[in-house]
């Protein structure tokens, strides 16, 4: 199987389990959920995005058309023709709804920019800041999916960016997903040789090497020992998961979660696993010892959880 084909694999995962992903997550709820609405936001946006691209892309320096804007706002064009309109309205709805669903249905236009800036093309980081505050106003309706609500004058955080009560209502159950399911899987490709604090080892993201609040030290790290338990590979058990999972009357489950949640959760990331070989990302605490980097599939759970998992490849000690 090739690199490209194993780090696809591995960004459908993250996307259908991590919380890293949850812009995503909440665009395929919103698309499920609200079709109509979505698509008469679209034709909204779309028209209002045309109208102010097409002014500002064609226009001749002036006084009311200054040389930096015409810049930056052709700056977009090769993006848009590699990646499409829909791409971006997908964007600007994920960095809007994103901090506006997990902040309680509403966040500021700081947070919101600050959500659509890293897709920006723009090399500069203000003037991707502008164009995402900007994209945002643009597509801002009370009537569709968000709106924008001034609370002050001259500055960003005293503005209120919130999503419909429509949208807030038909997006819950995607939201308590997230908040039930914010765990990073296993990885479906080697990990990346850990070579810093920063990352233990995924690709489409950095999860750092220490567990807890303070990830970063000054003191020497035994990169060596991660890179070895990252690299074994592991597999499903087929005969134990035919078994009855049972999980302890005193296992923490996360948050509200139920054991039937729980265990629902389970099945589903073990569906999307199957019978391929996968890696764990391991972490250090802070007296140095190694944790396996998982909820769902762990191999320090409790019995069950850790009798599931077999060693891909082995051989046997005489």
């Amino acid at each position: 199987m090739t690199t490209l084909k194993l780090l696809r694999q591995q960004s459908t995962v993250e996307t259908m389990v991590s919380h890293r992903n949850i812009h995503w997550i909440l665009a395929n709820a919103l698309e499920n959920e609200l079709d109509q609405t979505l698509f008469d936001w679209t034709l909204f946006m779309a028209s209002r995005f045309d109208i102010w691209y097409e002014m500002w892309s064609t226009a001749e320096p002036s006084k009311k058309f200054y040389q930096s804007k015409i810049d930056r706002i052709k700056a977009l064009q090769p993006w848009l023709e590699e990646y499409g309109l829909d791409h971006l309205l997908i964007l600007i709805l994920s960095a809007v709804l994103t901090p506006t669903l997990m902040g309680k249905q509403s966040c500021t236009y700081q947070q919101a920019v600050g959500a659509l800036v890293p897709y920006m093309p723009h090399k500069d980081p203000f003037d991707a800041a502008k164009t995402a505050a900007e994209l945002i106003a643009i597509g801002s309706s009370n009537v569709y999916i968000y709106g924008v609500e001034p609370q002050g004058a001259g500055n960003m955080t005293l503005v209120k960016v919130y999503a419909t009560p429509a949208v807030a209502e038909a997006l819950a159950p995607a939201v308590d997903w997230i908040n039930n399911t914010g765990f990073n899987p296993p990885l479906v490709e080697p990990p990346v040789p850990v070579l810093n604090s920063r990352n233990c080892g995924y690709h489409t993201f950095n999860e750092p090497l220490m567990l807890g609040k303070f990830t970063k030290h000054k003191h020497p790290l035994n990169f060596t020992a991660i890179n070895t338990v990252n690299s074994i590979q592991w597999i499903f058990d087929p005969e134990v998961l035919k078994e009855e999972d049972e999980v302890p009357p005193d296992f923490n489950f996360s948050g509200q979660q139920t054991r039937a949640e729980y265990l629902k959760e389970c099945s589903f990331v073990q569906q999307i696993l199957g019978d391929k070989p996968f890696w764990f990302a391991w972490q250090y605490d802070s007296r140095g010892r190694m944790y396996s980097h998982g909820y769902h599939i762990n191999f320090q759970s409790y019995e069950y959880r850790k009798a599931m998992l077999s060693f891909n490849q082995y051989e046997y000690l005489t």
